[in-house]
């Protein structure tokens, strides 16, 4: 598995497909991010590119296995960001952005004054729009029951994209989809 964390670049050339990319609350919502990597390692045999955009702090297991990489290559995280979406969107031949929106953490919860998912809304919703113009864009969603505006956010996603288009309610079930639509 190619495990690739902000602001990292690699060639596309040399990473793995399909690509994945982790679209969700870093902040407050508990490590999900872990769970949904080794769970698409272990779906795939390890035949895959995960971008995790945790800001793991130094010790953290995964950043053992960061793939090998060019530092510096992009202004900020968000260009990081916007670049690697795009590749498991669109321009990889196989990927797919994996968004999961876990209820806040009691233990951790978001502590810095923010709105829990603050970002994660915007990413997802542009995704939305996206896909009613471009049935091609390959993305998959997950809400766990609890996470603030969920029945908002299943009706949106209803509306938009019909019923067809399925809001799973577990990371288990995402990532199968993921694995699917990749």
């Amino acid at each position: 598995m190619d495990l690739i964390f902000p602001t990292d670049f690699v060639l596309l050339s040399r990473l793995r497909l399909p690509i994945f990319f982790l679209i969700g609350p870093c902040l407050g919502g508990g490590d999900w991010q872990m769970g949904a990597t080794l769970g698409l390692e272990r779906r795939l045999g390890g035949q895959c590119t995960v971008v995790n955009p945790s800001w793991y702090a130094a010790g953290h297991p995964l950043l053992a296995r960061r793939a090998e990489s060019q530092p510096g290559l992009f202004e900020d995280s968000n260009a990081w960001e916007r670049y690697y979406i795009e590749l498991a969107i669109k321009t990889a031949e196989q990927g797919c952005a994996v968004c999961w929106y876990p209820r806040e953490s009691t233990a951790q919860p978001r502590d810095d004054g923010q709105p829990y998912a603050r970002d994660s809304y915007g990413e997802v919703g542009e995704l939305r729009g996206r896909k009613m113009c471009d049935p091609g864009i390959r993305f998959v969603v997950g809400i766990e029951e609890g996470f603030p505006g969920e029945s908002v956010m299943r009706k949106n996603f209803n509306r938009a994209l019909g019923r067809d288009f399925v809001v799973h309610s577990t990371l288990d079930a995402t990532l199968n989809a993921a694995v699917e639509a990749a």
